[in-house]
């Protein structure tokens, strides 16, 4: 499999395409990310859908630092197997996984579906004053720890 990274900017809403030259199970997927510290909402996903189409990809990957809601991850289910969303938590658990990369993703409040137990693991980031920190963070950082977080933008 190859990847590159596209342009930033008069990119077709692409951020970066990869190719698996497998003639059975390859082929084109786009992908899409979005820096954001509130819901990135469904017109996302379906720009993804008609990028994708309009490259002829077989697989679109929509990757957020926030969540998406409800219409999206419908969207994307009328899809098949099409479209996939990264929301924060699982890119927090994939850099980690194959990067190596313990990163600390930093909102400016929690996900609405992260449930009680989670809120009680969230804490307040150190290098983004007044954001919340998801994912799995217990303990948290010691006072003067270099904990870098990935504030949203949006």
């Amino acid at each position: 499999m190859t990847s590159w990274k596209t342009q930033d900017s008069k990119d077709d809403g692409v951020d970066a395409v990869a190719v698996n030259e497998d003639p059975i199970v390859g082929g084109l997927c786009i992908i899409q990310a979005k820096r954001y510290s509130k819901i990135a909402g469904v017109e996302a996903v379906h720009a993804l859908a008609g990028v994708m189409d309009d490259k002829n990809a077989g697989k679109g990957v929509l990757v957020t630092t926030s969540w998406v809601g409800k219409a999206s991850r419908d969207f994307a289910a009328r899809n098949g197997s099409r479209i996939e969303i990264i929301e924060g938590r699982h890119l927090k658990f994939l850099l980690k996984k194959h990067l190596g990369l313990d990163v600390l993703i930093c909102l400016p409040k929690l996900p609405p579906r992260l449930g009680a137990a989670r809120r009680l693991l969230a804490g307040r980031c150190v290098s983004c004053p007044g954001m919340v920190v998801i994912g799995d963070i217990a303990p948290f950082p010691k006072a003067g720890a270099e904990w870098r977080g990935l504030s949203g933008l949006r």
